[in-house]
């Protein structure tokens, strides 16, 4: 999945984790899928600075993304 041309990354964020959701990826509640599911999110960014923020970030909670 990747971003469409005009969405914002949060609105991006919100599509990734529906779509994960749907199709049963428990990324809340496991370590590893969470961190798989946040690296999905960063490559498929379009936004090349907040790519490169965001690699440089560790994060406990998907949530914690909103804040940034």
């Amino acid at each position: 999945m990747a971003q469409r041309k005009g969405e914002k990354a949060l609105a991006f964020l919100y599509r990734l984790n529906l779509a994960a959701e749907r199709a049963g990826v428990y990324f809340r509640k496991s370590s590893k899928k969470r961190e798989q599911h946040l690296r999905q999110f960063v490559r498929n960014l379009s936004d090349e600075s907040l790519k490169e923020t965001l690699q440089s970030h560790r994060f406990k909670k998907v949530a914690d993304l909103e804040y940034i």
